[in-house]
């Protein structure tokens, strides 16, 4: 496995990184352009990354995605949703455009840039845990 991939093994910083651009045609396929398929980095993100991150900040029911710089507008906002992957992720990422995310976990942050042709200098989102009420 290439180097990239140690990042599974939760060292602080972790930094992972995922580009939509890059989907290889074969599942069981490591690489797609000397870079990591996309699919086994998310998956890992799934079942590692986003778990620890929760485990870290004593598994909340809830987290708020506070995002700055989205768009061209660069406009900031933030949206609360249940700590589940899906609509964590979900609220990440373009439909339908092509985007690479950089995903840090430190300590108990985490943090992603997205990078998309309307954000070239990157668009940042903290995420924190919260309640629901927020």
């Amino acid at each position: 496995m290439s180097e990239i991939m140690e990042w599974a093994t939760i060292e602080t910083p972790c930094v992972i990184e995922l580009d939509s651009s890059c989907i290889c045609d074969n599942e069981s396929q490591d690489y797609c352009n000397g870079d990591v398929c996309y699919y086994p980095i998310k998956e890992d993100l799934e079942e590692n990354i986003f778990p620890e991150f929760l485990t870290r900040n004593n598994s909340p029911s809830h987290i708020r995605i506070d995002g700055k710089a989205m768009g061209w507008q660069r406009r900031s906002g933030y949206k609360v949703t249940e700590a589940d992957f899906k609509p964590f992720f979900e609220s990440l990422t373009l439909d339908g455009w092509d985007y690479r995310l950089v995903f840090t976990l430190a300590g108990k942050g985490f943090r992603v840039i997205r990078y998309s042709h309307d954000e070239p200098m990157g668009a940042s989102f903290t995420i924190e845990p919260t309640t629901e009420e927020e």
